[in-house]
């Protein structure tokens, strides 16, 4: 079961994709500020950094992107859970912005509204670090255990 009341910070830039995940989250009992931006998800977070419990943004923003914009939220709220989305599915997205294989806090569009809660609901009841998020000061993409690039 998802907490009810915790807060999520959405950042799509897809009209369609913020309005269904909005009513998904909302329709479990989340508390929901949607933007489009990099900027306003920014400014967004800056006013409400107390209340937010979950980022949910997808890589690809305008004038940005979210793996950037997680890490830059981390330096501030550490607790901050994070879950990152994107249509743009394949090895070299992944590997381009250091996300391991199979990470829990990632999810390729599209997606159900079952798996979007069941994830959400995962993320909330583990404690578990996202090493490759963390702003750690080190800069080396994720590298499989089997050496690759």
């Amino acid at each position: 079961m998802i907490p009810s009341s915790k807060h999520v910070l959405l950042v799509d830039d897809e009209e369609v994709d913020r309005r269904v995940i909005t009513q998904i989250l909302e329709g479990a009992g989340l508390i929901v500020s949607a933007t489009e931006s990099y900027a306003e998800a920014t400014r967004i977070f800056e006013r409400q950094l107390d209340q937010i419990d979950l980022l949910i943004s997808d890589i690809s923003l305008p004038h940005g992107n979210g793996v950037e914009l997680a890490k830059t939220f981390l330096k501030k709220k550490p607790t901050l859970k994070i879950l990152l989305i994107s249509g743009w599915v394949g090895a070299e997205i992944m590997q381009h912005h250091g996300i391991p294989p199979a990470d829990r806090h990632f999810l390729p569009k599209p997606f159900t509204s079952a798996v979007l809660l069941e994830r959400v609901r995962e993320i909330f009841q583990t404690d578990d670090a996202w090493e490759w998020l963390q702003p750690s000061g080190r800069n080396e993409p994720y590298r499989a255990s089997n050496g690759g690039t």
